[in-house]
């Protein structure tokens, strides 16, 4: 009697456990740690004929038997190739922390559903404890803080005047801008920044296209079409290095559109190598694991004066000009002026 595994990286062919002529037989198999799925076991049986004689095998007879063996995982929600990448992408980068705030912003903490009903990511559960709580990102965000790295890309949420904001009203219009930085011990500069981010499309909405800031003129490349994404941004710069210095590269204007947390996070891009991340003093593009691609965050609440829109922060632009649109600060007055001075005419 001989037993054969269809999935030996699962279980190994199990341990007979058979005398000839008993009435009954064994196996014996366990399944290999930290792995799950199937497995077929085929268990064949061969008598040895009227001679009695497995040798002589022209008389013999043979019959087969198989079974499934289902090995479930102990923590189906856990990457066990890399707990980190909880989107299961082939990169620890901000968007694994935004899928799992999201959930969390949206289900709270909870314990994950054991056996799943599915397979692959979103894997919530980084530190393999069965549930989803703010500790699985925050490992995300630990370790991302104390990768080193060649390039780091940050952003600044700001409004008209500059200022940083942690804080909007639903309808503010506000800044998204994009910074990079050389952190080589011996930085010459960046010399081409692309990216990809991630937004809330439920929360957040992109209402101009990106201003590009010197030396970064070349290049300019963002595309709107997936709600929720600002696909291959970036820019490249001219000739002169831009050193070790955090450096200014594009803006782009948003809309609140509804009360919550936005999370704006960043991975790599997928256009290469055109859009690859190039230094200066280097001909080879910098990898995405010498790339820390930073995320930050916004909290949205609803508007004070029962209207749904912002007070303070709204501002459009018309003919170049950036310009506050709130009644507080564009009279009908002042819109009638700006008319004459443009030559346009608006209606109220």
């Amino acid at each position: 009697m001989t037993a054969v595994s269809s999935n030996t990286s699962l279980i190994a062919n199990p341990t007979v456990a058979y005398s000839s002529a008993a009435v009954s037989g064994s196996l014996k198999f366990t399944p290999l740690a930290d792995q799950s799925g199937t497995a077929t076991i085929t268990v064949t049986v061969t008598d040895g004929g009227l001679d009695n004689d497995l040798a002589t095998t022209g008389d013999n007879a043979t019959t087969s038997e198989s079974f499934d063996v289902v090995v479930a995982a102990t923590y189906p929600w856990h990457n066990k190739v890399n707990p980190l990448d909880i989107n299961d992408d082939g990169a620890i980068s901000s968007i694994d922390i935004i899928v799992a705030i999201n959930e969390l912003n949206n289900n709270s903490s909870y314990l994950l559903p054991k056996p799943r009903s599915g397979t692959g990511a979103p894997y919530y559960d980084v530190n393999q404890d069965g549930q989803l709580t703010p500790s699985d990102p925050l490992q995300i965000i630990n370790h991302l803080n104390e990768t080193d790295g060649h390039v780091v890309f940050s952003f600044d949420i700001t409004n008209v005047n500059d200022d940083i904001l942690s804080q909007i009203e639903v309808g503010d219009h506000f800044f998204v801008s994009m910074y990079t930085q050389d952190t080589r011990s011996t930085a010459y500069g960046v010399f081409a920044a692309y990216l990809d981010m991630y937004y809330d499309a439920r929360l957040v909405a992109p209402v101009g296209t990106p201003v590009n800031t010197a030396p970064f003129a070349n290049g300019a490349s963002a595309s709107f079409a997936t709600a929720g994404v600002v696909d291959e941004w970036g820019v490249f710069a001219d000739v002169n290095q831009t050193g070790s210095e955090r450096m200014l590269v594009s803006t782009i204007q948003f809309k609140a559109l509804a009360a919550g947390t936005n999370l704006f996070g960043s991975d790599s891009a997928d256009i290469i190598p055109l859009h690859d991340v190039l230094l200066h003093g280097t001909n080879t593009p910098v990898p995405p694991s010498l790339i820390q691609f930073g995320s930050t965050s916004i909290a949205i609440v609803e508007a004070d004066n029962g209207d749904g829109e912002g007070e303070g922060e709204d501002f459009f632009t018309r003919d170049g000009l950036q310009l506050l649109s709130n009644d507080n600060y564009l009279t009908d007055e002042l819109e009638n002026t700006l008319d004459l001075l443009l030559g346009t005419t608006t209606t109220n």
